[in-house]
């Protein structure tokens, strides 16, 4: 028996929506090199202040740095996760619903399958919260209470994300 590829009952592909593996690399390894220099001199400067606590005077600057550290850590390493555990991850929108491709495997969903789309943030082309891939998300909740989100490290993901709607939204 000859399978059928995700997305095959969905209609003709009409649009395609790649997502950038690349950046999320580098992303993911300049934040873990950045955090983790962070995080070392934050430590230390921690120290030096718990060492010297007789001193009079209050200074953020070691919290600042340790949770700047912190937090670069973590986003290098969810970077990392995605980059490895969704390689090659594209968006094929169809005329009935659209596929979700991963390393993992592919998800067909039809249009009737939505429950709802959530536009988080605002998509400003450019700039560094663009490239982070951070200024605009997007979930599209399923009927099965599961969820498919993307963000802009998926080109054209304003687009993307308005066609779902367009297509799930009742029609006036």
């Amino acid at each position: 028996m000859v399978s059928q590829p995700a997305g095959s009952d969905l209609g003709e592909r009409t649009d395609s929506f790649p997502v950038d593996s690349g950046r999320r690399l580098g992303q993911g390894i300049g934040s873990l090199a950045v955090g983790s220099v962070a995080t070392v001199v934050g430590a230390m400067l921690s120290a030096a202040y718990v060492a010297d606590a007789g001193s009079p005077g209050v200074s953020l600057l070691p919290g600042a740095v340790l949770g700047l550290g912190l937090v670069l850590l973590f986003f290098g390493g969810l970077r990392l996760t995605q980059r490895l555990t969704r390689p090659d991850e594209r968006f094929d929108l169809h005329e009935h619903g659209f596929v979700h491709h991963t390393g993992r495997g592919d998800r067909a969903v039809r249009w009737a399958d939505v429950a709802r789309v959530r536009h988080l943030g605002t998509y400003r082309d450019g700039g560094l919260v663009h490239s982070s891939g951070v200024d605009y998300r997007c979930v599209v909740e399923l009927r099965d209470k599961s969820k498919i989100r993307f963000d802009t490290l998926t080109d054209r993901a304003d687009v993307l994300g308005s066609k779902i709607d367009r297509h799930t939204s009742p029609q006036s």
